[in-house]
């Protein structure tokens, strides 16, 4: 049996369209690479929370990055436990520092090493539902199954986020086995990005991308909050396969 599904919030206007496009067609590059220092680079992490059913996008907002919680639970098909895992974007030292503020990312996503079907197998981590937080997303049609990915934007004149914390939206989440939620360049292109209300996109690292891990009562090795360590750098998923045909018509006799 599923949890009960997770509240849907907001919508999202046609000129964010025009946004996206600003951001990332015709922003510019910063030059400087995270990996140098990656204590200074933008970063993009998860944070693994309770459901809530009230200001669900605020709930995920921390004071501080490196409070994210990376560990959670294994789920029984009738009594859960089910998270909310937020995708939280967090500026670099350049940004926060120029007050510049976060107008979008993009990233991809990984779990149960990005086998097919795995969104909702009720093997590992499956994911139920995502909620978007911004103001538009461009996603892949498969998101958010695994080696799937999204653009995610906010509407940078009414709603530039705050350059220490965007939160772009959570997965409403159960694990019915030991497994890791991990965010991922996106496949497309081989990046993962965090752009600027004033249009500069600076690439993050693999090591500024947080993971998430799921494991049995009494597990206490967490996953990687990029806010306080480096991440090991994953690998950028294969995209999930196309569905198969369908099977030939049987012919009728005549």
């Amino acid at each position: 049996m599923l949890p009960p599904r997770s509240p849907r919030i907001g919508t999202f206007p046609r000129r964010a369209a025009v946004v996206a496009l600003c951001l990332f067609a015709t922003g510019s590059h910063a030059h400087d690479s995270p990996s140098a220092d990656w204590s200074r680079g933008s970063r993009l992490l998860l944070h693994v929370a309770s459901p809530t059913n009230r200001g669900a996008c605020a709930a995920g907002n921390l004071d501080d990055c490196r409070n994210a919680v990376t560990i959670g639970g294994l789920a029984s098909p009738e009594a859960g436990p089910w998270y909310f895992v937020y995708l939280i974007a967090v500026g670099g030292r350049e940004i926060v520092d120029s007050h510049q503020g976060i107008a979008g990312m993009q990233c991809g996503l990984d779990y149960q090493r990005t086998a097919s079907g795995a969104m909702g197998d009720h093997v590992g981590l499956d994911i139920f539902e995502w909620t978007g937080c911004a103001s538009a997303e461009y996603r892949a049609d498969s998101w958010p199954a695994a080696g799937s990915s999204n653009l995610i934007v906010w509407d940078y004149t009414v709603r530039c986020q705050p350059s220490h914390q965007a939160i772009a939206g959570y997965f409403y989440v159960g694990a019915y086995g030991a497994d890791m939620l991990q965010l991922t360049a996106r496949p497309a292109d081989r990046k993962a990005l965090v752009a600027t209300c004033y249009s500069v996109i600076f690439p993050v690292d693999g090591v500024n991308l947080g993971q998430a891990r799921f494991g049995p009562a009494g597990s206490t090795v967490p996953g990687c909050n990029p806010c306080l360590n480096p991440c090991p750098a994953p690998g950028v998923p294969v995209p999930p396969p196309p569905p198969p045909p369908p099977p030939p018509t049987v012919p009728t006799a005549t």
